[in-house]
C-alpha cells in the first residue's frame, strides 16, 4: 500500500482535460494545493493566460516551497508533461527531503475531446498535451527517478496497490476521528529526553496494539539520541498515528533553531563583524548541550533533514490536546484550556502548559513547583502530564479539591525498566 504522508509534496502529472483537479479536489483538502491555474487566475483575471506562465511558476514554485518549509503537505496542480517543469517542481521537495509522488492522470482521448470545454477553441491544445504526454510516459512512470509514482490509469482489477491518503487530525471531536480510524484505545508517552530506545519500545507497543499515541513532549535534551527521538515522532505524527505535546526543551529548541537561522543571514555575520553566536539570544545550557553536540556532528545534509522535519514537528504539535474528559499537556493545565480547541496558548495559558506552577527556585537553581492546579480539574476530568518527574519506578496520580485527577506519566529519562507509558479507552 502506498502512504502519502502529511508532509510530502505531489506532483500532478497528465495532459490537459485529464481530470487533474477534479482528482485534487476529491482527494485533497483546498489549503493543500498550489494551482497553476488558480494563480493564472488570481494574478489576471483569466486561468487560460499563458503569456504570463514565467511570472506564474516562479509564483507556484515560491509557494510550494514556503508550504513544505512550514511542514505541510503540498499538492502541485500542472500539467507536468514536460521533464523540464516536472523536475523543477520535485526539485523543491527533494532539496527540503520531503517525501515525492508523481500521481498520474489521464483518460482515452475520446472522453477529452467530448468533454473538453473551452479547450475545444484552443487549437488542439488536447491532441498536442496528448501526444507530448505519450512521449514522455516512461519517463513519468520511472518518476524521473526521484519520485514515487502513484498511477490512477491502473485499476484495482489490475493489480494497482491501494493507496492511503493521511489526513490531519481533527482536535474539535478527537474521539470521533480516531473511532473513524479504527482506534479503540490511545497510549500516553512522557519525556523521553534522547533516548531512542525505549521510546522506539513504548511505540511499538502502542502501535501492536492500535493504540493512538499521545507524547507529552520533551522528546530532545539530555540523552544521546535527540535526533533519533524527533526522527520518530517525526514519522508518526505525519502519518497520522500520534499526536504532539509541546513541551519546554522543545520550545527552546525552537527560538534557538530560529535565531541561528537568522543570524547565518545576518549582514554583520557574513560580513565576519560578528559571530553567529553573538546573534543567538537564547541560552542553550545543562541537558540542552547535547543536543547541540549531536547536532553539530550530523554535518550539513543530515542537519538540514533534522531541522526540517522539527520545523514541520512543531507546525503539527499543539499546546494541549482534549480528548473526551481527558485533558493532555506537558507541565500543568488552567480552566480555560478545557474550553480552548486551538493548536497554540497564549500568555498566561502558554506559560502554565510548558513550565507548569511555579514559586521562585531553589537553591539547586531548578524551579519550586507547586501542584495547586490540580484542585482546578473538575470532578470526573482527567489530566495527563509530564515534566515533573513524581516517583522514578510508578506513575503518580493526585486527586484535586473538586474531584478531578491528574496523573504524572515522566517517570525519568532513559530508565527502561520503569512504566513510562498510560494507555486510556476511548
Amino acid at each position: 500500500m502506498y502512504q502519502v504522508p502529511l508532509h510530502s509534496l505531489i506532483v500532478m502529472v497528465g495532459p490537459s482535460g485529464a481530470g487533474k483537479s477534479t482528482f485534487v479536489k476529491n482527494h485533497f483538502k483546498p489549503y493543500e494545493v498550489v494551482s497553476s491555474d488558480a494563480l493564472r487566475e488570481e494574478l489576471t483575471g483569466d486561468f487560460r493566460n499563458r503569456h504570463v506562465n514565467d511570472l506564474v511558476f516562479k509564483e507556484f514554485h515560491h509557494r510550494i516551497e514556503m508550504k513544505l518549509k512550514l511542514g505541510e503537505r503540498v499538492v502541485a496542480d500542472a500539467t507536468h508533461i514536460r521533464k523540464k517543469d516536472r523536475i523543477a517542481t520535485a526539485n523543491i521537495g527533494t532539496n527540503l527531503r520531503v517525501p515525492v509522488f508523481y500521481i498520474i492522470i489521464d483518460r482515452p482521448l475520446e472522453e477529452k475531446l467530448a468533454t473538453a470545454g473551452w479547450r475545444k477553441n484552443a487549437c488542439g491544445l488536447i491532441e498536442r498535451h496528448a501526444a507530448t504526454f505519450q512521449g514522455q510516459e516512461k519517463d513519468i512512470c520511472n518518476g524521473d527517478n526521484m519520485a514515487t509514482v502513484i498511477d490512477t490509469r491502473t485499476s484495482y482489477e489490475e493489480g494497482a496497490e491501494d493507496v492511503e491518503i493521511v489526513q490531519r487530525l481533527n482536535f474539535d471531536d478527537l474521539k470521533k476521528d480516531l473511532l473513524s480510524r479504527g482506534h479503540k484505545e490511545f497510549a500516553v508517552i512522557g519525556d523521553v529526553h534522547g533516548m531512542t530506545r525505549d521510546f522506539q519500545t513504548e511505540v511499538d507497543n502502542a502501535l501492536n496494539n492500535n493504540r493512538f499515541i499521545i507524547q507529552l513532549g520533551d522528546i530532545v535534551d539530555y540523552g544521546p539520541d535527540s535526533v533519533g527521538c524527533v526522527d520518530l515522532m517525526y514519522k508518526l505524527v505525519t502519518n497520522g498515528q500520534a499526536a504532539f505535546i509541546i513541551g519546554n526543551h522543545e520550545r527552546k529548541l525552537e527560538k534557538y533553531l530560529e535565531q541561528r537561522r537568522k543570524a547565518l543571514n545576518d549582514p554583520d555575520v557574513i560580513a565576519g563583524k560578528k559571530s553567529v553566536a553573538d546573534k543567538i539570544k537564547v541560552k542553550m545550557k545543562g541537558g540542552a548541550l547535547k543536543t547541540l553536540e549531536q547536532l553539530e556532528r550530523l554535518g550539513d545534509t543530515k542537519r538540514e533533514l533534522f531541522e526540517t522535519r522539527f520545523a514541520a514537528l512543531m507546525n503539527y504539535a499543539r499546546h494541549h490536546v482534549i480528548l473526551d474528559n481527558n485533558l493532555f499537556v506537558h507541565a500543568s493545565s488552567t480552566p480555560t484550556m478545557w474550553k480552548a480547541s486551538q493548536n497554540r496558548l497564549s500568555g498566561f495559558d502558554e506559560n502554565r502548559a510548558v513550565f507548569g506552577e511555579v514559586d521562585g527556585f531553589g537553591e539547586d537553581g531548578f524551579p519550586n513547583r507547586l501542584y495547586n492546579w490540580v484542585d482546578d480539574i473538575p470532578e470526573d476530568h482527567y489530566v495527563f502530564v509530564g515534566h515533573a518527574i513524581l516517583d522514578f519506578e510508578k506513575i503518580i496520580s493526585k486527586k484535586g479539591r473538586l474531584g478531578g485527577v491528574a496523573y504524572f506519566i515522566d517517570t525519568g529519562s532513559g530508565k527502561a525498566e520503569a512504566e513510562r507509558g498510560q494507555k486510556g479507552i476511548l
